[in-house]
């Protein structure tokens, strides 16, 4: 049996619940990838802090979604006043995962939110992200990039051409 790449799905719940489901569908309709979402876990004596953070950690990668909303924001040991989907992605990058980043076209984001997409955006220490209009463009960038993250890991010599074509491993895009 073929092991399946984990894949952390980071976003606010209540307003991205719907893109959440339809990401976690489209990954498991390839049969290699493992989505994970707090909301599928089960109840746990452990705090909401150490199990996010220790499912990031396990997970071979993260899929980050944002929209409008910044998100919850914990009181307790949290001097900078990070929202839990911005914990989750610091945790990521201090844990050297991959995250790959989706924000939703015409949205407007909240302050808080805006400063966050610029820390992710930044062109040195962030990540090259994609937008999205609709779940089904979204799931479709989603698959996209984690099967292109797949072949990159395959063949590190891999050169993506304009063709679409991943030259060192013979992979269609």
């Amino acid at each position: 049996m073929i092991s399946r790449y984990s894949i952390f799905i980071s976003s606010t719940i209540e307003d991205l619940s719907a893109a959440r489901a339809e990401v976690d569908e489209e990954l498991r309709a390839t049969d290699i990838f493992e989505p994970i979402r707090v909301e599928n876990l089960p109840a746990s004596e452990e705090t909401s802090r150490r199990v996010c953070l220790r499912e990031v950690g396990a997970a071979d990668a993260i899929v980050l979604i944002l929209k409008e909303r910044y998100g919850f924001v914990p009181e307790l040991n949290n001097p900078e006043n990070l929202s839990v989907t911005h914990l989750e992605y610091r945790e990521a990058k201090r844990l050297n995962r991959p995250v790959f980043a989706f924000f939703r076209n015409g949205a407007q984001p909240e302050p808080e939110l805006a400063s966050f997409i610029r820390e992710v955006s930044n062109f040195d220490e962030g990540v090259l992200r994609k937008n999205w209009s609709t779940t089904g463009e979204l799931r479709e960038a989603v698959r996209r990039a984690l099967l292109f993250w797949i072949a990159r890991r395959a063949s590190p010599s891999c050169a993506v051409q304009q063709t679409g074509c991943c030259v060192g491993a013979g992979l269609p895009a």
